[in-house]
């Protein structure tokens, strides 16, 4: 390898290097929003969380789920859950136990 050559490779490495850091950061960012603990979303986009969850406790037999289950199943925030299921149970796709 000649002068010229390892001049250019470090030149490359050079304007890579504030990319591969950014990469990096973001990277994190990622990682720090995959580990929060509540999900942000429409209420319409929750309510087919939730029904996806419910179609699969059914489909396994279990025909009672507590509000702290559907928590932890879906990350989503307690308000949002007790709303959709209110709006659920008007629909009559489930029913309350007390």
């Amino acid at each position: 390898m000649d002068y010229l050559e390892v001049h250019k490779n470090n030149l490359e490495t050079a304007a890579l290097q504030p990319l591969l850091e950014r990469i990096e950061i973001l990277e994190k960012e990622l990682e720090d929003l995959k580990k929060s603990s509540e999900l942000v979303l429409s209420d319409k986009g929750a309510k087919l969380i939730l029904k996806e969850i419910l179609e699969s406790l059914k489909s396994k037999g279990i025909k009672e789920i507590d509000i702290i289950d559907l928590y932890s199943k879906s990350n989503l925030p307690f308000v949002q859950i007790n709303k959709v299921m209110e709006e659920l149970e008007t629909d009559g796709l489930v029913k309350e136990i007390e």
